[in-house]
């Protein structure tokens, strides 16, 4: 008989490494999640390198099988490792996205108002328009025109929303800092709720739509200080125009508009799911 074929009751009383082989120092399933993830984050494991065998691993940590699926099944739902049928685990590279989905989560259970997020955005979104006057290129003005035109041209609120929410996203990259562009992903789904309320008022979008092209010819220019004001200007309106809603979740107001909008035959959730994975 191979160790491959051993059953997964004898994995536990196999020779392990180090000071886990002390039966009493051996891992949970949790405690073994948490040995995981920090073998990843320290880069130990880099994305798309894959995992040791369930059988190597319970060897390793004098586990059982059982207790290793459990550990690797947790580890992806968390989206740190993707597992392939018949190929292993796999480490999963982190994207935006990850950030975005946990922050908004959390930002939803504590009830985040427009006012929260208006008075980051404020500071973040200028400061970023700034960076990107000074940084830009040729390619990065012209994809910046692109999406301005295309909110100009279309007068459908959820589409307008997608753009305003690529051309903020791609504002943030041109800054250069990798620290403002993963803030700004982290709070994309609270802006794209914010911005779902801005475009379908009118009062908003007209003052608010025109500002859009003022920091697109700002970045164009080079001038970091007439793109960062009217950067602040375009994001700060609300203050001043939003009424009762500045003071309402974010959410609840957001899915109040998508519901007027669609008749509530497409779900919040994922409009957010699938604007974020675009962008």
């Amino acid at each position: 008989m191979t160790l491959d074929n051993l059953p997964d009751a004898l994995s536990p009383s196999l020779p392990s490494s180090g000071s886990l082989a002390n039966p009493k120092a051996l891992p949970s399933a949790d405690e073994l999640v948490d040995l995981l993830e920090e073998r990843i984050g320290a880069g130990e494991l880099s994305p798309g390198s894959k995992l040791a065998s369930e059988r190597e691993l319970a060897i390793e940590y004098g586990v059982s099988r059982p207790v290793v699926r459990e550990a690797l099944r947790s580890l992806q739902e968390r989206g740190i490792i993707e597992i392939r049928p018949s190929r292993g685990a796999f480490v999963r590279a982190a994207k935006s996205f990850d950030v975005a989905s946990k922050v908004g989560s959390f930002a939803r259970q504590r009830g985040a108002t427009a006012r929260d997020l208006i008075q980051v955005r404020g500071m973040l979104e200028e400061l970023s328009a700034r960076l990107a006057a000074e940084r830009a290129g040729d390619a990065d003005v012209a994809r910046l025109r692109i999406l301005v035109d295309a909110m100009d041209d279309t007068r459908d609120v959820l589409d307008r929303a997608r753009c305003d929410i690529a051309f903020h996203s791609l504002i943030a990259r041109i800054s250069g800092n990798p620290v403002i562009e993963i803030m700004f992903s982290s709070i994309a789904p609270l802006v794209f709720e914010q911005m779902i309320r801005s475009l379908d008022d009118q009062a908003v979008a007209k003052e608010g739509a025109p500002l859009h092209r003022v920091v697109l010819e700002a970045i164009e220019a080079g001038d970091a200080d007439g793109a960062g004001n009217a950067m602040f200007k375009h994001v700060m309106l609300a203050e001043d125009l939003y009424g009762e809603d500045l003071e309402y979740p974010l959410e609840s107001v957001a899915r109040r508009k998508v519901n007027g909008i669609l008749g509530g035959s497409v779900r919040l959730e994922d409009i957010i799911e699938d604007v974020l994975r675009s962008i």
